[in-house]
């Protein structure tokens, strides 16, 4: 949501909330402990351990805030603009795999995930930022089997190259774009996408 300094909430029905205690426990969420036992408070309380992230708390309050005067749907129009101008930009990029329905967008955010034939992803990630100014993620995003499928290696497939020496995991490249990003930002991208597949 564009806020700094790691502010986040977690939502929940208060039931559900109090038939469970976080993994992480800290002060602020106990009632009475003692040598043997420990008594919980109830939600919220009971999910609010530690000392408050307030300046966390104050810029996700403002960044809702930000969101909300721009609105959902001028975020959404403006990320589709900037995802098809994207993908219709690399889709024309000899060796450029694009892993994601390129046609039907309407409900997709400014996310897409590519590779580039003869350039591992990680190379291309350290290229955007080196020497185009252009941040990127590349590997597997916390996503590892739907990224293989994606990419066609079956489980097994995995399962057996990652025994043999100098092995490397499959990873892709992930671009992400927001509000704040430009239709001249994606041309940048796309001209950089161009220059280094012609290595």
């Amino acid at each position: 949501m564009y806020a700094p300094f790691g502010g986040g909430c977690i939502v929940g029905k208060t039931e559900i909330m109090n038939a469970h205690v976080p993994a992480y426990r800290s002060g602020g969420m106990v009632d009475v402990v003692s040598d043997s036992d420990v008594t919980w408070l109830k939600a919220p309380e009971l999910w609010e351990a530690g000392s408050p992230n307030y300046f966390g708390q104050i810029a996700l309050g403002k960044a809702c805030e930000a969101l909300s005067t721009v609105g959902f749907d001028a975020i959404q129009k403006h990320e589709q603009v900037l995802l098809r101008r994207a993908i219709d930009g690399l889709q024309a990029i000899d060796g450029v795999t694009l892993y994601a329905d390129s046609q039907n967008i309407e409900d997709r955010v400014g996310v897409l995930t590519f590779n580039l034939q003869k350039v591992k992803a990680a190379d291309v990630a350290q290229a955007f930022a080196n020497k185009y100014g252009i941040a990127v993620r590349q590997g597997e995003f916390c996503a590892h089997p739907l990224c293989h499928r994606l990419m066609g290696i079956s489980d097994e497939q995995i399962l057996a190259d990652r025994d043999k020496p100098g092995f490397e995991a499959p990873a892709m490249v992930r671009v992400s774009m927001g509000m704040y990003n430009t239709e001249e930002d994606v041309d940048a991208l796309i001209e950089a996408v161009t220059q280094l597949s012609k290595q």
